[in-house]
């Protein structure tokens, strides 16, 4: 069975109910006939409603299912181009290479286990620099529903009653505002899953980008600098957790007993972290709080991020447990950056 591939299904899965009624009811200030709906399904039936009578454009829908599919519960695996790929960097010439330049975006078309080109689209207008393309693929899995154990007199009957689940799965490559690329796949406890899903996006951006000119921006010394400094910058983040090798690459790691902490609110505590970094250890990976009050608006809630990746091989990585905004992911990496 293949998942319903019109936008308003997509919205569905993609969009919150109370996202969607935000639209309806700031154009309701508009036209008056606009209804919203108690549910979710109401919610939608009056969207379709408005949109195919012309009184929500449905440039707002795609714009919703864009932010709600592209950004957080992702691992995101950043690079920084060479200087001799500028040009092949540009918005056409990418579309170019890759045979994407005048199709028809978005595409919510799914096509079994193939991935397929979801959306091409230029950032330039919006954020000054840069591109953001999509690809989806349709996954099924089976999903345990029910457990049963039966008893009897010799024997236990454990009964298992599995459900068939299929998936829309989104991944991203985006040259941001800063000239970094992000490749973003969706996220997984499964390691062997991440590297196949980054290997395979790899592949379809091969025609126009090669892993080779691209330089994995390594982000544990940024770790290692925020937590130095986080006592410095308390409005903005807090450290919560640290994994860090020592001067002889063995490793330890330290954690707060909650949220509301920071790594170096106990004294003793601070002192074996600063220890380990001062006599010439790293940060594998740290994760941190961003907090909403000290973002300037870019993060509508705190936000949640692993900084490092959680092997060696991938250093480059930033995993973000929870949904966000293109503003809150380009917070974030701007807010790296400055560590830097």
């Amino acid at each position: 069975m293949s998942l319903p591939q019109d936008i308003y299904s997509v919205a569905d899965l993609k969009c919150t109910d109370p996202t969607l009624k935000e639209l309806l009811r700031e154009y309701k200030e508009i036209h008056k006939q606009i209804r919203i709906g108690s549910s979710k399904p109401e919610t939608l039936a009056n969207l379709r409603e408005a949109i195919e009578g012309k009184l929500i454009p449905v440039e707002r829908l795609q714009a919703l299912i864009r932010e709600g599919e592209e950004n957080g519960d992702q691992h995101i695996f950043v690079y920084k181009p060479k200087a001799s790929i500028k040009d092949q960097l540009r918005f056409d010439a990418v579309g170019a290479a890759l045979g994407l330049n005048g199709r028809p975006f978005p595409d919510y078309t799914l096509s079994g286990d193939d991935w397929t080109w979801a959306d091409f689209r230029d950032q330039a207008v919006q954020l000054g620099k840069g591109w953001t393309l999509k690809l989806y693929s349709q996954e099924t899995s089976l999903v345990l529903k029910e457990k049963k154990e039966q008893a009897g007199p010799h024997i236990v009957r454990v009964l298992l009653k599995y459900e068939k689940v299929e998936d829309r799965r989104v991944y991203v490559a985006c040259l941001d505002q800063y000239g970094v690329l992000e490749l973003r796949v969706p996220r997984s406890e499964s390691r062997k899953r991440v590297s196949a899903d980054l290997a395979t996006l790899w592949k379809k951006l091969q025609p126009a980008l090669r892993s080779q000119d691209f330089v994995p921006w390594d982000v544990t010394d940024v770790a290692a600098n925020m937590v130095m400094t986080d006592e410095e910058h308390a409005d903005t983040f807090k450290v919560i957790d640290t994994s860090l090798w020592d001067s002889a690459s063995g490793t330890a790691k330290f954690a707060t007993s909650t949220e509301d902490e920071d790594i170096e609110d106990a004294v003793d505590r601070k002192r074996a972290v600063e220890s380990i970094l001062n006599g010439g250890g790293s940060a594998r990976q740290i994760g941190v709080m961003f907090m909403s009050e000290g973002s300037g608006g870019a993060l509508t809630e705190s936000l949640w991020v692993l900084v490092g990746g959680a092997q060696d091989d991938y250093p480059n990585e930033l995993i973000i447990r929870s949904s966000t905004t293109r503003n809150g992911v380009d917070y974030v990496i701007g807010q790296l950056r400055s560590f830097e």
